[in-house]
């Protein structure tokens, strides 16, 4: 099974292989009952049914990652298990069994079915990559697309970005949605108390943290003439914006949120180091603030306008540069 940091890319062979014989066989199970109600004429024929469409159910659900949905396949193996065994000793339940065509004489072997089922069982609790999935599945959520509305009375123009300006000849056009508008602060950098664990300039660092610092990045008082310096990455369904951080590093965490599950699974997450970092720095003779980005050495590297960055250090951000997180993740670099 492919996988990235934490990530899954298709549902595990275990997983699959199980609820596509749970599904069939509720399937049989259901037909069954219900030929055997017709040729009978007795009501009792369509118990099984019962358990034909608690099959189709569970084993749909198995494969979408529901951990509900595991451990209702393992009570059903162990319903009909117990069902195969009490059949024997009751004649009444085994003449009934023995009458639903075509898997009722299944149901009366109870050491094959006792068997199966406790392989199953076993698979669906030890099996490690299959343990793995469901706890993923439960953390992200069933994989779906976030459908995002435009405003009908929007009179403001939608900004120039990459998904709504004009395409190349034979490009594809994203349809275009409207960019988010942003009020600046007017509070001066050094009233900015930064996050992740930054400190503002003439703080005391806090303890366990460390700001990089290189030829390009000043911190200290030429830092507090900048006017707010701030960017956001913008995204259709969302922008992220950042003011006044000298760096900050970005992860799944922060794209999560608007992308779905499997555009989001590429992305390293903070947890583990982060995907990519932003760097703010500060030209020394005219005040100008330019801004950096290096890939963290993710997973599945990052791309400015197309070009990999990964192992190749800091490398500038322009106005409207494109940057690719992971595999297909894009947004829009803008400073404010």
């Amino acid at each position: 099974m492919n996988q990235t940091r934490g990530g899954f890319f298709r549902v595990p062979i275990v997983v699959t292989l199980i609820s596509s014989i749970s599904i069939l066989a509720g399937f049989i199970l259901l037909l069954a009952s219900i030929y055997s109600f017709v040729v009978f004429s007795q009501p009792v024929m369509l118990l099984p049914s019962i358990f034909g469409i608690l099959l189709v159910v569970v084993g749909y659900f198995l494969y979408k990652g529901r951990n509900w949905a595991r451990f209702g396949e393992i009570i059903i193996l162990v319903a009909l298990s117990i069902i195969s065994l009490v059949a024997i000793y009751i004649p009444e339940l085994g003449e009934v069994i023995g009458k639903i065509k075509y898997i009722g004489g299944l149901l009366l072997l109870p050491l094959p079915i006792l068997g199966i089922s406790l392989i199953v069982i076993l698979l669906l609790i030890l099996h490690k990559q299959t343990a793995q999935y469901f706890k993923y599945i439960g953390e992200v959520g069933t994989i779906s697309y976030r459908l995002n509305k435009k405003p009908k009375d929007s009179q403001e123009a939608p900004e120039q970005t990459i998904y709504n300006r004009p395409p190349a000849a034979g490009g594809v056009r994203i349809n275009p949605t409207s960019a988010q508008t942003y009020r600046k602060p007017g509070e001066p950098y050094s009233e900015t108390i930064l996050r992740e664990g930054m400190r503002r300039p003439g703080m005391q660092q806090p303890l366990g943290t460390s700001i990089p610092q290189d030829n390009k990045t000043m911190i200290g008082r030429k830092v507090e003439t900048a006017s707010s310096p701030s960017y956001i990455l913008y995204h259709p369904n969302e922008s992220i914006r950042v003011v006044n951080e000298i760096y900050r590093i970005f992860g799944r965490e922060d794209f999560e949120r608007f992308v779905n599950p499997l555009e989001a699974q590429p992305i390293s997450r903070r947890s583990s180091g982060g995907h990519f970092r932003i760097t703010m720095s500060l030209n020394q003779i005219n005040d100008e603030v330019n801004y950096y980005i290096e890939d963290l050495d993710s997973s599945n590297g990052t791309k400015v306008n197309g070009v990999e960055i990964k192992g190749k250090g800091k490398t500038r951000l322009n106005h409207s540069d494109v940057i690719t997180i992971g595999k297909s993740v894009k947004v829009e670099f803008k400073t404010l």
